[in-house]
């Protein structure tokens, strides 16, 4: 009688751990659908307010390849390391070597991109201008902004 009572006291323990473990899963899940939700949410704000942005006169007008390309010298800056005009034009994976002169003109023509020269000059280093990094600081305020709500 005494062993019949403990394996009933054990079947019903085993079947309330199920039942925890089954409620965990599922409330876990819940909460991850909910962040996926709200993370989505985030993201979305941050793309109507990067295109309203876009949408401003004074905002510059980049296409992928210059984004690609301005991201890349940003970058490097950033980590206190310089772009070679010929590394950049070398990028395969962001264009064509004609391609990518062209969109390092467009840049330096638009103000996002200096070069600067030193002591020998066949080196060409690619910088951020102040403008570039205005540019930054827009697209930061849009994310801070789109987190913010």
């Amino acid at each position: 009688m005494f062993i019949c009572i403990y394996s009933i006291y054990i079947i019903f323990c085993l079947l309330q751990i199920t039942l925890y473990t089954i409620v965990a899963i599922s409330f876990n899940e819940d909460l991850n659908q909910m962040k996926n939700k709200d993370l989505q949410e985030i993201y979305f704000r941050f793309l109507n307010l990067v295109r309203s942005v876009e949408e401003l006169p004074s905002f510059p007008k980049l296409d992928a390849t210059e984004m690609e390309l301005l991201n890349e010298v940003a970058s490097r800056w950033k980590k206190g390391e310089r772009l070679l005009v010929s590394d950049a034009i070398a990028k395969r994976e962001i264009g064509s070597p004609a391609t990518l002169h062209a969109r390092l003109k467009q840049l330096r023509d638009k103000d996002m991109v200096s070069y600067v020269i030193e002591t020998d000059g066949r080196k060409k280093y690619i910088e951020p201008t102040e403008n570039a990094l205005k540019y930054f600081s827009q697209i930061s305020n849009c994310m801070l902004e789109a987190t913010a709500k």
